[in-house]
């Protein structure tokens, strides 16, 4: 499990004594927040790049954006990777469920391109 964390650059550093971070903690039952935090975060970074790209009109992207941050914080929170499982694979999983997500809205050709904007979002950061 320390492999894939590693992997997935989750793994942090030893804080502070009285760091600000030590006051907003995620535990095991407030994680799904964290999820939801981190899925925002990632849809803000593709989107705009994604809506240039495409030709999509600039108003488009805020919707876009929720649909993507709802796939993602669904993807990770439901997601069960086995104990010997790479990162790649829920990094694969989740780009496949915004794709698939994204397909009535954006059609079939950009709805992949979203998918693989996010893949490679994932894989980098």
């Amino acid at each position: 499990m320390i492999e894939i964390l590693e992997e997935l650059r989750l793994i942090g550093g030893v804080l502070a004594e009285n760091d600000i971070a030590e006051q907003r903690w995620y535990g095991r039952d407030t994680i799904g927040e964290l999820s939801r935090e981190e899925a925002h975060v990632i849809a803000q970074r593709v989107v705009p790049g994604f809506v240039r790209e495409q030709g999509l009109a600039a108003s488009e992207a805020e919707a876009i954006a929720t649909l993507i941050a709802n796939t993602l914080h669904r993807c990770f929170t439901t997601h069960v990777m086995a104990p010997n499982a790479s990162g790649g694979a829920l990094i694969e999983s989740c780009a496949r469920a915004v794709e698939e997500a994204m397909t009535e809205q954006l059609g079939l050709v950009p709805a992949a391109a979203l998918g693989r904007a996010i893949q490679a979002d994932l894989s980098e950061h």
